[in-house]
């Protein structure tokens, strides 16, 4: 067995003081790095709502009314490294400076920010709405001078425009910064409800690049044949203890194969639509306002047909174009007209590219059989909706676009755009009208 040798006492003792020596080298690596200043304009005033931020550290504050911040790096995050603070407000040029941190230091970094003025048609504002006039953009060339952007004690960008700039009107309404929120240029509004409000300042803004695409075209066949076996009807009847009830004659029921489905906008979505439905045994006809090269139509199972032809020989429209200023009531009393008695509508796009009083009237005179609408012109629309007590609608609540699967194909679409700007390659998928 081997024997333990005891340290001599003196020599003990040497070794614990030692060791406490180092625990205040330790304890100091630990302590946070305090960095505070103060941000001003270019005539020395306080900026308030200054984003002050470490990109590097994913850590930012923002000033207080008096323009000053306190920024505290935890201290293991701060081993000597060199870091940019960078300080943005709109209506303002960025500045950032390099500093270097230091375990237990307190930094003084303050900003003196130059003007950078917005012209309005460089601002942006994005969200779906609740009013008939939603998602029209307003555009104007006026400008903006900073020190009317600059915020004394609003909450959000848009009250700060608020009765500050001539032309421009604004209201809030209640919940979060952005929301319920109208803007008016030159009598032209967009309006938000839940989505927050965007102001940008000459930056493009992109989509998704179509990552929603599959579940709005697996969601138009569901429409379709909701409406073509009564669904809905059949749900409700069940569930209310009939069973198998009404006339066959009067409540029929249709099977696809052999339809002919009329695609209005043959983009992304459209093309998918065409391939679910093609294995259902149908004839798939569409209207673009660009067309297919013969190939690939061929390759598709597509023909290409004039909007009059394919209203009048489609069995089921199904529409899939943008919301613009030509789609807006693209489809009135002239087009529904033009459809076949037993004709469906189906619309999964944008609620307003349907005159929905003239889709009212073509329903109730049987001047079209049925119609499945995911969107409606006011979202959410109003409680006693005339076309909420006719049995011949199906209606989804603007749920073909979000599903479980493709959430995660949003975030890594958004990431891929935000990458390629990085690398300093230009984004996809930026929408046209907001470039």
């Amino acid at each position: 067995m081997s024997r333990l040798r005891s340290v001599p006492r003196p020599l003990g003792w040497a070794l614990f003081a030692a060791a406490l020596a180092l625990f205040p080298t330790r304890a100091a690596a630990q302590e946070p790095v305090t960095i505070t200043g103060k941000v001003t304009g270019a005539t020395g005033e306080s900026l308030r709502d200054v984003n002050v931020t470490i990109f590097e550290l994913g850590i930012g504050v923002w000033t207080s009314a008096d323009g000053t911040y306190r920024l505290n790096v935890p201290g293991a995050r701060a081993a000597g490294q060199q870091v940019r603070v960078t300080a943005r407000l709109i209506g303002f040029r960025a500045q950032s400076n390099v500093i270097t941190l230091a375990p237990g230091a307190t930094l003084e970094q303050s900003f003196q920010l130059a003007a950078d003025p917005l012209r309005l048609e460089e601002i942006v504002v994005t969200g779906a709405g609740t009013e008939q006039r939603r998602e029209r953009l307003g555009v104007s060339s006026q400008s903006v001078d900073s020190s009317t952007l600059q915020r004394t004690g609003e909450s959000n960008v848009i009250q700060s425009l608020a009765g500050k700039v001539p032309g421009v009107l604004t209201n809030q309404g209640s919940g979060d910064a952005g929301a319920s929120t109208s803007i008016q240029i030159r009598g032209a509004k967009t309006f938000g409800t839940s989505q927050p409000v965007m102001i940008l300042d000459g930056v493009p803004i992109a989509n998704n690049g179509g990552s929603n695409s599959v579940a709005v075209a697996e969601h138009t066949i569901m429409l379709i044949l909701a409406v073509y076996k009564k669904m809905a009807w059949h749900h409700i009847n069940v569930t209310h203890g009939k069973w198998r009830v009404g006339d066959f004659a009067e409540t029929r029921t249709y099977e696809l194969a052999g339809k002919k489905l009329g695609i209005v906008g043959l983009g992304t979505i459209g093309k998918k639509v065409a391939r679910r439905a093609a294995a259902f045994d149908m004839k798939i006809v569409y209207y673009d306002i660009v067309r297919l090269a013969e190939d690939a139509e061929d390759a598709l199972g597509v023909r290409f047909v004039l909007l009059p032809e394919l209203l009048r020989t489609a069995d089921i429209v199904s529409l899939h174009v943008p919301l613009n200023a030509v789609t807006r009531n693209m489809f009135g009393a002239r087009e529904l007209g033009m459809m076949r008695p037993s004709a469906v509508l189906i619309n999964t796009c944008r609620g307003p590219v349907v005159d929905e009083n003239a889709l009212h009237t073509a329903l109730t005179t049987k001047a079209i059989a049925a119609a499945g609408l995911d969107v409606m012109v006011e979202e959410p629309p109003i409680a006693n909706h005339p076309l909420f007590a006719l049995e011949n609608v199906t209606f989804t609540p603007h749920t073909a676009g979000p599903t479980w699967d493709n959430w995660f194909k949003a975030f890594r679409n958004a990431f891929d755009n935000v990458q390629r700007v990085a690398r300093g390659e230009r984004p996809l998928w930026v929408i046209p009208e907001l470039r």
